[in-house]
């Protein structure tokens, strides 16, 4: 791992990337609020669930969604020396490094547990109207994870029940370990420029989908008087993408200063949504080996260790109930030295079937809300 540091002016911009990020203020917060120092904070396995900690929090369907992210704004420069002690320390040069090629992890879904990725077996991405969502194709392509000592930021997901993961794949998840050829071309995005000009070569044209009703941070105009209605919403046209790409690599530090954030030119404007993982998105079978691994087990990592809580501040500034998050303040003591209590929320919702059910049927319920009160205050 390259341990060399930042130049200073690198390490600016990087900062302001990430306090200007939704998720990248939800990270710092809960690694502030845990009492993580810089030094722990860029280890794969903390950094890796404190993200997971964080994308649970910021999801859109929470209905505390709007609340949360008006709070975080408010905290965005108070957080800005965390992010430079954490940007500085050489350890976090893998929050924006290249693609470990040798590295990459494939899971199997339930349904295909015992199936193998092959050649014979991938199928090409295509264009359809899910694109204008979350800069992703509805089918097709081939995903995998970076493995960091063992940990990948799947497996992170997992234990925190990220996006309800915990659904599409069965414990123990059956892994594979593919190793990328050196020829593969990838395209790397480490913040939300590299996405931009992502969606700006490859353009694929379509309604924001809802993010044209998600209360965000301030648009990053790279040019002025860039629009941001939702005719000029910018996604990528991977078919077109595929023939010039192999792979695009989310990294780390991209996702976090990237989720959510708006960034509009003359050409339009883009958005980073859904993504959730530091992630390679493959565009052509591009891999020189495939290996089985040892199957990965919820209980392979000591999660009571890596607890990151996150703060009720937000709670009490609006006068919201304390039941309606999913971490508290205790005395147990996690790594790094702070205090926090994770609530097994996963137990108690994911494994369940009916809470289950009930749950998306509450978070369904609170995204139409948020939307419908959106459209109300836009006049829509």
């Amino acid at each position: 791992m390259n341990q060399r540091r930042l130049p200073p002016q690198d390490i600016d911009a990087r900062v302001d990337d990430l306090v200007r990020s939704p998720l990248g203020c939800a990270f710092l917060l809960s690694l502030d609020y845990s009492g993580v120092s810089p030094a722990d904070a860029v280890k794969p396995a903390v950094s890796l669930d404190a993200l997971a900690t964080a994308v649970s929090e910021t999801t859109i369907w929470s209905a505390d969604y709007a609340r949360l992210i008006r709070y975080l704004a408010l905290k965005s420069e108070s957080l800005k020396p965390l992010a430079r002690a954490i940007l500085e320390h050489p350890g976090s040069r893998w929050w924006f490094a290249p693609l470990d090629r040798k590295a990459q992890v494939w899971a199997a879904r339930a349904e295909n547990a015992s199936a193998a990725p092959t050649q014979a077996r991938f199928v090409s991405p295509s264009n359809n109207r899910w694109v204008t969502w979350a800069n992703k194709p509805r089918k097709g392509g081939l995903y995998t994870a970076t493995l960091f000592d063992d940990e990948t930021a799947l497996f992170a997901a997992l234990r925190s029940n990220v996006s309800e993961l915990s659904i599409d794949f069965k414990n123990p998840v059956v892994c594979w370990r593919l190793t990328a050829s050196e020829s593969a071309r990838v395209y790397e995005i480490t913040s939300p420029l590299d996405l931009h000009e992502l969606c700006a070569r490859y353009p694929a044209r379509g309604g924001g989908g809802c993010g044209r009703y998600l209360p965000l941070f301030p648009v990053k105009r790279i040019a002025p008087n860039a629009d941001t209605d939702e005719r000029s919403f910018l996604s990528v046209d991977w078919e077109a993408a595929a023939k010039d790409w192999d792979g695009v690599h989310l990294t780390f530090g991209g996702l976090l200063t990237s989720d959510s954030v708006r960034v509009a030119s003359s050409v339009g404007w883009s958005m980073l949504m859904f993504w959730d993982l530091e992630q390679t998105l493959w565009l052509r079978w591009a891999f020189d080996a495939v290996e089985r691994m040892p199957d990965y087990r919820e209980t392979d990592t000591d999660i009571d260790d890596l607890a990151i809580g996150f703060p009720m501040d937000y709670m009490e500034r609006y006068g919201l109930t304390q039941e309606a998050s999913y971490e508290r303040r205790s005395d147990t003591p996690i790594q790094g030295g702070g205090v926090a209590e994770k609530l097994d929320y996963r137990r108690r919702v994911a494994y369940n079937p009916i809470r289950r059910f009930l749950h998306r049927l509450a978070q369904t319920w609170a995204y139409g809300k948020n939307a419908s009160d959106s459209r109300k205050r836009r006049g829509d």
